[in-house]
């Protein structure tokens, strides 16, 4: 083989494996800056029975989103634009062993109108299957509402608007004002509002996501210094990063 095609099969090489380390790291459920507070670390999106299976091997919590249903009572399980594939929270609660799993609920509907019977479903769902009420965190973007929910036991979270940091000082004065209204409630948010917010409110619990993309830029690279300052953070409970599962990713 002449000088030339070693070059290139050399680098075909180099890219087919370059290709595989990649798709393997996709699966890999901790990054290096994880391992600083790994309990705090919780997987992102588990919306499937195959995904929560696989996700309680690693993580000690998993987030998942769900919509209320107030005429047939329900709780459905997935986020848009991921159409439904009618998972109920019920059937999902029915196989949590784990009763130690932390859970995390983005609930993307609640408002004046379901708090109540949303709220009543959650407390017998939670009964029927001897949940741990206290690891249970509840999110909306309804502060308001949530002070219901606030009221009937749960731990519960605002959830902070996600480009905040790129918003005009008036819309972040607002979102200030709102969060300072309920100052009881606590706050999640994206990684990327973290040092507004930690300036903002820095004794107040907080819940972040650091969900990356491309693991091979510059933008990566600063994502471990703030993920590292983020989960030495005494004040944040609970971390949600991206959770690659065999099957069942939606």
């Amino acid at each position: 083989m002449t000088k030339p095609l070693k070059v290139v099969s050399i680098s075909i090489d180099l890219f087919l494996v370059s290709i595989l380390l990649y798709n393997i790291y996709q699966y890999i459920p901790y990054r290096v800056e994880h391992f600083t507070a790994i309990s705090k670390v919780h997987a992102h999106r588990v919306n499937t029975i195959t995904k929560l299976t696989q996700a309680n091997i690693y993580f000690n919590g998993v987030e998942l989103d769900v919509y209320y249903d107030k005429e047939t009572n329900k709780f459905d399980i997935y986020h848009p634009p991921t159409e439904s594939i009618g998972l109920s929270l019920d059937k999902y609660f029915s196989k949590i062993s784990n009763k130690k799993l932390k859970i995390w609920l983005d609930f993307k509907n609640l408002t004046s109108y379901n708090r109540e019977s949303s709220a009543d479903k959650l407390l017998f769902l939670i009964r029927k299957y001897k949940l741990n009420k206290g690891l249970i965190l509840v999110e909306s973007k309804n502060i308001k509402v949530l002070q219901y929910i606030k009221k009937k036991g749960f731990t519960t979270s605002y959830y902070v608007p996600s480009r905040l940091y790129k918003s005009s000082s008036l819309f972040k004065d607002s979102i200030y004002k709102l969060i300072d209204q309920y100052e009881g409630q606590k706050i999640s948010f994206s990684y990327q509002n973290y040092e507004d917010l930690l300036i903002k409110y820095p004794q107040k619990k907080k819940y972040v996501w650091a969900l990356y993309g491309n693991p091979i830029s510059r933008v990566r690279l600063r994502q471990i210094g703030v993920t590292k300052k983020i989960l030495n953070d005494s004040f944040v409970k609970r971390v949600l990063v991206p959770f690659k599962s065999i099957g069942g990713n939606r």
